[in-house]
Formats: C-alpha cells, sequence, structure tokens
C-alpha cells in the first residue's frame, strides 16, 4: 500500500494497480473484470466510455462510433454470456477506461496487451473445448 499521495501516484502511472483479467476461469468472469476496471475507473457513464472508445470504418466505408452504448452495455450486463465479447470490443473498451483514468499511453498498451492475452486464452480454450466435443467417438 502506497505511504503517500506520491508513491500512491506512482504505482497508478505504472499500472501496478490496474485491475485486469489474468486468471479469468471463463467468459463469465472476464466480462466481471471488465466491469471492475469501469469501477476503478471511477464508473464512467456509457456514453462516455463509448465516446472515449473512438470511431472505427464499418464494412460500408461509414465512419461509426466502435462501441455503441447499447453494445457496452449489453456485454456488461451479462446479455452476450456464455460468448466471450469479440476483440475489437475489448481493445476499445479497455483503451476507453485507461485514456479514463489517464493512464500514460506506454503503460495503457501494455495492459491492453495483458486483456488481449488472457481473451486468447479463453478464447482458444473455448475453441478446443467446443472442437473435441464434435469429433466422433471410438466406439
Amino acid at each position: 500500500m502506497p505511504e503517500n499521495k506520491h508513491e500512491e501516484e506512482l504505482a497508478h502511472q505504472s499500472g501496478a494497480d490496474i485491475p485486469d483479467p489474468v486468471g479469468a476461469a471463463d467468459a463469465q468472469e472476464y466480462v466481471r473484470r471488465l466491469n471492475v476496471l469501469r469501477v476503478w475507473v471511477g464508473r464512467p457513464s456509457i456514453r462516455r466510455l463509448s465516446r472515449l472508445g473512438g470511431h472505427t470504418t464499418s464494412s460500408t466505408g461509414a465512419v461509426v462510433v466502435a462501441i455503441p452504448p447499447s453494445t457496452i452495455s449489453r456485454i456488461l450486463r451479462g446479455r452476450t454470456l456464455p460468448a466471450l465479447p469479440r476483440m475489437r470490443f475489448v481493445d476499445h473498451f479497455v483503451s476507453a477506461c485507461l485514456r479514463e483514468a489517464e493512464i500514460p499511453p506506454d503503460v495503457a498498451e501494455d495492459q491492453l496487451q495483458v486483456w488481449r492475452d488472457a481473451w486468447r486464452k479463453l478464447a482458444l480454450r473455448d475453441e478446443v473445448n467446443s472442437s473435441a466435443g464434435s469429433l466422433p467417438s471410438d466406439k
């Protein structure tokens, strides 16, 4: 625990206390940790996170909001479970949260990679488990 305000600020800027998904056992736990991240940054409104999430180009070439408020709400309320959110959502959502907390860009990129790695681990495990279940048995 930091002993003074300066140490607390340094810990915050280093990313030492940023919630992460390491150890999440499934999509439900991963989404729970996305919610914890939102609370950690001060529980900004879903509309604010949508704005901070930036824009992207749709398949038709239109520039659109990267993470609409309705999508954020559905995912954080667990309405898309048991599926993991898409990686693109995770990128924009985590980046928006870290921008809200004014995390330095280099630390934010490291933290974003932690979220991506955990997502990949869960996605690959889910794929292997669903593929194994569809293989013909030897009986």
